[in-house]
């Protein structure tokens, strides 16, 4: 099956990808288990992926989610970066989530390519991939200080949103 081959090598077996799989704007690293074998819809690419995050696995459309191919090589990691510009790379960052829930986390890794898109390691044990110039409303960097009533409203007397003059668009990708 010319479809299933073409999947294959687009996704091979073990690469990680970034899933917006509660279609939330926020992507959980999954590593591609297996490829779909029966598709009665050529539309239909479906990818057995496993979710480090969470420890689950689930059968995904790509023409259903948004999702990146995750390359090492074109990720800055918080623990290899040797004194380049940090960018948001070891910022600790308040995120409002869509209940209005609001979580802090450190940011873990950037994408070279985009220094806007970036992992944060929430301190609830969540981890996962968010575009900050997609919603600037949505976070907050927050300063050094120990108290906490200073973050009472997402961005108030926290640093302002500020993203660098170098940003990139970044296109989810779909099939």
């Amino acid at each position: 099956d010319v479809v299933l081959k073409d999947l294959e090598k687009e996704f091979p077996i073990g690469i990680f990808l970034a899933v917006d799989l509660n279609n939330d704007d926020n992507f959980y690293e999954c590593q591609v288990k297996k490829h779909s074998k029966k598709s009665k819809d050529n539309n239909k690419l479906w990818l057995y992926v496993h979710e480090k995050n969470r420890n689950s696995s689930k059968w995904i459309n790509l023409n259903v989610f948004s999702f990146f191919k995750l390359k090492s090589e074109k990720i800055n990691e918080l623990d290899k970066n040797e004194g380049e510009d940090a960018g948001f790379l070891s910022k600790r960052i308040r995120v409002k989530w869509s209940d209005g829930r609001k979580y802090d986390g450190l940011v873990t890794k950037t994408m070279n390519s985009d220094s806007n898109f970036v992992f944060i390691e929430f301190e609830d044990s969540d981890k996962c991939w968010i575009d900050l110039q997609r919603d600037e409303s949505r976070w907050c960097i927050l300063d050094d200080s120990k108290d906490d009533s200073v973050y009472d409203s997402l961005g108030d007397k926290a640093k302002a949103n500020t993203l660098p003059d170098n940003t990139s668009k970044r296109k989810k990708n779909k099939l």
